[in-house]
């Protein structure tokens, strides 16, 4: 399965690096192919003070977990996204929260499915119809 991981994701395999997300990401028996956006790789270096603090990991315990997850991950340039793909997921999620339409452009333009912890912005775009959206729970219930 290709696999789209937002922000919270990231953060959550690395702060918790024994946890079940860090665990499906590792697993290099997996079929699944990661994807992620610059946009979260900078999210992640912005607020390492804040992650340093969620993992109670040393710093250079931290960049290697960093390392450990993003070696598995395959970033994508924004600039290879459509403006036509910007605006379709804008309009999707403008009224849920703005800040994630790079994740639904990228997701509509590599054909993946968007795996997120953020409940608000699932329950919005489903209500809307949007389908090409995972929560960790589902992911694990389609992994047995």
């Amino acid at each position: 399965m290709k696999l789209l991981l937002d922000t919270n994701i990231l953060f959550s395999a690395i702060s918790k690096k024994e946890g079940m997300i860090a665990e499906i990401i590792l697993n290099k028996k997996s079929d699944h192919i990661f994807y992620g956006s610059y946009f979260s790789y900078i999210e992640l270096f912005k607020y390492k003070e804040k992650l340093l603090q969620a993992s109670k990991l040393t710093e250079p315990e931290l960049l290697e977990a960093l390392y450990l997850i993003l070696k598995r991950v395959i970033f994508i340039n924004d600039f290879s996204i459509s403006q036509k793909d910007f605006d379709t997921a804008f309009d999707l999620v403008k009224d849920i929260d703005a800040k994630d339409t790079i994740f639904i452009a990228m997701n509509n333009f590599l054909k993946t499915i968007l795996w997120t912890g953020d409940t608000k912005l699932v329950t919005g775009l489903r209500n809307k119809g949007y389908k090409r959206i995972i929560t960790t729970n589902e992911l694990l219930l389609k992994m047995q």
